[in-house]
């Protein structure tokens, strides 16, 4: 309920209230979305990828800010561990793998 956006408005309770419901109506039913709600939710979407998923990401390690990408973690004694991705549809679903340390 604290996280807004910078027009003030709530983001879980717009998401979870609104925006999924649109969603799947756009997505299962190809309904219309209105330009000023397709607005609220891109910068609904923004915010809590940045205040949520990034505040999170952080505390678990991720760099993020300073590599630009989630798959390059920059330790704090200058190693970098680049991961590679993984098809998570594998049969059996493949684990990311450690591919380089610099």
């Amino acid at each position: 309920m604290k996280i807004k956006t910078a027009s003030g408005l709530q983001v879980w309770p717009f998401m979870v209230g609104r925006l999924w419901h649109l969603r799947d109506r756009f997505v299962h039913r190809a309904d219309t979305v209105q330009a000023d709600v397709a607005d609220r939710a891109i910068s609904c979407a923004e915010t809590f990828r940045t205040e949520v998923v990034g505040a999170v990401a952080k505390r678990l390690g991720f760099t993020l800010d300073a590599t630009q990408r989630w798959s390059i973690i920059k330790r704090p004694n200058g190693v970098v561990d680049t991961y590679e991705t993984a098809d998570p549809f594998a049969d059996p679903p493949a684990k990311p793998k450690k591919t380089g340390q610099q």
